[in-house]
């Protein structure tokens, strides 16, 4: 089992551990009933995984195999559990893609995940299962560079572990940008998730991030991300069963990227750094989600934290 599935498969026993109570308590303004725990760690969850997922659009190579399922030589089949599909996982367009430009950023290659042979079932009994389509194609496939476009359709995962499921479905654009000083993403995805036991929610989130080499380091194209600085902005619109709300994404100390980290999770590459996913409502905070990044290998730290009734209206007036 990768390693990617296998803390895919452990986020869901953290939702799985959640536990129901009372929350914060939303200080005036729209809805106003008490965010229990169960919705924060739902939300926390969401917008981890999109924050994550963000980190890892500009770190991997879109048109490579995400989920590390791919290409597999005995060493690596050799750690897997006895249930791994034999079928190849995932499927593409082409062997070889055009890439005239030697960029390694095909031309146009689609990537197929078929639930057939894209499923794993760990050590644990839990299950994971990939689908959905992933198109990756150069803007400028003659000329060297960074660029490429993306389109998920339909493109996710399933979890299943002790009776619990948990799907998360992605469809939507990113465009990456950039040259030797700078690299920059937009993204526009729409991303269903369906939690049974539970509810449902969907969300848009709709981000920029911008990368910069720390000072004498340089971007090279076909040689790994140097060390650098890197800050998200954007927004998430919720949508769920119990509760919508929109959070506004900011940096407030920009993420420092470690290339001497060897953690095979872009996220965790991070030494330092702190993101705040802030919830308002009719223009009045509610609080936030802080996410602090502290070390190589080590998962981002995340805190909802309330924002006080009294504090909250002063920011609205």
């Amino acid at each position: 089992m990768t390693r990617t599935i296998l803390a895919a498969l452990a986020a869901l026993a953290l939702i799985l551990g959640a536990c129901g109570g009372d929350g914060p308590q939303d200080p005036g303004g729209g809805d106003a009933t008490p965010l229990t725990d169960a919705q924060l760690r739902e939300i926390e969850a969401a917008a981890g995984d999109e924050t994550e997922e963000s980190l890892a659009g500009l770190f991997e190579e879109d048109f490579d195999d995400p989920f590390g399922l791919a290409g597999m030589d005995a060493a690596r089949a050799a750690s897997l559990p006895a249930s791994a599909a034999a079928a190849e996982c995932p499927l593409r367009s082409s062997r070889i893609p055009a890439d005239p430009d030697g960029d390694r950023v095909p031309t146009s290659l689609t990537i197929t995940f078929d639930p057939a042979s894209c499923t794993r079932t760990g050590r644990d009994g839990g299950t994971a299962t990939l689908f959905g389509v992933r198109r990756v194609s150069d803007p400028a496939p003659t000329v060297a560079g960074f660029d490429r476009d993306v389109a998920f359709e339909r493109l996710g995962f399933e979890l299943r572990r002790d009776g619990t499921t948990l799907r998360v479905t992605r469809d939507g654009t990113r465009s990456v940008r950039g040259g030797t000083g700078t690299l920059n993403a937009t993204e526009d995805v729409t991303v269903a998730r369906v939690l049974t036991p539970g509810g449902t929610a969907s969300m848009r989130k709709q981000a920029t991030a911008a990368f910069a080499p720390d000072a004498g380091e340089t971007l090279a194209v076909g040689r790994p991300r140097p060390s650098g600085t890197l800050t998200l902005e954007g927004a998430l619109a919720w949508d769920g069963t119990e509760r919508d709300a929109v959070f506004t994404l900011t940096t407030v100390t920009p993420l420092h990227y470690d290339a001497a980290c060897t953690d095979s999770r872009p996220a965790q590459r991070f030494d330092a750094g702190e993101l705040r996913w802030a919830r308002s409502v009719d223009g009045r905070s509610q609080g936030y989600l802080r996410v602090v990044f502290t070390g190589c290998g080590t998962r981002p730290a995340r805190e909802w934290v309330e924002v006080p009734a009294t504090s909250a209206a002063a920011a609205g007036s």
